[in-house]
């Protein structure tokens, strides 16, 4: 099965039993996807915490694959081994975890995924550049691009969307303003309304809740992707 999830930040808790006490029965057939804000490749360079999140990942029986966000370590993601995962690009983590590269589509259980990450950070005044923040979190021009022509080759048809932020209108329903964060909101708002999709699932807000469209805000929750049904619901993560 494929599941999806929030933002994670360097997290190990999310995968501890007690907290994700269902991936218990989980195995290799299985992937758990984070909409962005993967969080355990982040510090200038690997971290003790950092290793060993990694190599407990490796143990785990099933498949973990993110899309980035904003609070991400762009330049160390980057140096992993590109490989060819579900029929797309990823960089490789461990045995078992992929970064999912924007853009591209992927192959699970004979569902199609579009994946687009990226996000803006509005707490970026308090952080570093090259230390805390880093200026790729925002799609580039060729990554757009790359989208939209990985959209064509589907025929803007896909099972699920992934992405770490939100499309216009989720952002107008909340009334939020994208402010700078407006070229990658516009988009997603563009695939909304171009894509024939089943499913879509974002992170960033850090919400739980289901829009019109069928397109859902995840962070604590784990859900089944393609049924958008709820199978951990923990309000104290």
């Amino acid at each position: 099965m494929i599941y999806v999830t929030g933002d994670t930040h360097g997290d190990w808790k999310r995968f501890e039993r007690d907290i994700l006490p269902c991936a218990s029965d989980w195995s290799a057939d299985d992937t758990l996807i984070i909409c962005g804000d993967f969080g355990f490749v982040f510090y200038p360079e690997q971290t003790p915490a950092e290793a060993e999140a990694l190599r407990r990942m490796s143990e785990l029986p099933f498949a973990i694959a993110f899309c980035d966000g904003n609070h991400e370590n762009f330049p160390r993601l980057s140096r992993f081994p590109e490989t060819t995962w579900r029929e797309g690009a990823a960089h490789q983590l461990a045995d078992n975890v992929y970064h999912l590269q924007r853009g591209e589509r992927y192959v699970m259980e004979g569902k199609t995924v579009l994946v687009m990450g990226g996000g803006y950070s509005i707490d970026k005044a308090y952080r570093r550049e090259g230390l805390s923040w880093w200026p790729e979190e925002m799609p580039s021009p060729a990554e757009y691009a790359r989208c939209r022509k990985t959209a064509a080759v589907l025929k803007r048809k896909c099972d699920l969307i992934v992405s770490h932020a939100a499309p216009l209108h989720i952002m107008q329903t909340l009334r939020f303003n994208p402010g700078p964060e407006s070229p990658l909101s516009e988009f997603l708002e563009e695939l909304r309304l171009t894509m024939d999709y089943g499913r879509w699932y974002f992170g960033h807000l850090h919400i739980d809740r289901a829009f019109a469209g069928s397109i859902t805000g995840v962070m604590a929750d784990v859900r089944n992707a393609l049924t958008g049904e709820k199978v951990l619901v923990k309000d104290n993560v």
